[in-house]
């Protein structure tokens, strides 16, 4: 519980360095899949954007994510992430393609049957290195919709997670 407050602290505290430039918040929903397909995860996104100049932006989201496959088959996890984003066409127009990576902490929870699989009853910490690709449509002057492909790759264990998500954004500055 001390991991989701350091968080969202930091997300907090993170803001007063968006105040000069326009910030947009996202929230949105999507789905994530495990390399191995075991695992669907439905997850929940909130976001704030800091658009520093025409190439360049940065954001702070946190994302809820929880899978069932069964009664006591379910994983859940709490992350957040830091983000640099580049837009490789500078573009301003209604369609904003961007290309980016970041950082993150993930907090997971695992809850499975304990006679089948004993050792994946557990809590787990990662930092990791994230990728994804983002397409941002302008509906009005302050109002945006996007839609975002990302991975969590692992190398060392060559374990991924990839997925999508669709989020509304609001610009407030």
């Amino acid at each position: 519980m001390k991991s989701i407050y350091k968080i969202i602290i930091f997300i907090l505290s993170a803001t007063t360095a968006f105040a000069q430039h326009p910030v947009t918040y996202y929230f949105g929903f999507g789905k994530s899949i495990s390399n191995k397909g075991s695992m669907h995860f439905a997850l929940l996104h909130n976001e704030l954007s800091l658009k520093i100049n025409r190439s360049f932006s940065t954001s702070l989201d946190l994302q809820f994510a929880r899978s069932y496959s069964g009664l006591l088959d379910r994983s859940e996890y709490i992350q957040g992430n830091w983000n640099i984003m580049v837009s490789p066409f500078k573009n301003e127009k209604k369609i904003f393609f961007r290309v980016g990576s970041g950082i993150f902490y993930n907090h997971t929870r695992n809850y499975f049957d304990p006679a089948i699989y004993p050792e994946y009853n557990k809590k787990v910490d990662i930092f990791r290195l994230s990728l994804f690709l983002e397409d941002e449509f302008k509906i009005s002057t302050k109002t945006v919709i996007a839609l975002r492909l990302f991975t969590y790759p692992k190398f060392s264990t060559n374990e991924t997670i990839s997925g999508a998500l669709i989020k509304v954004g609001f610009r407030l500055s």
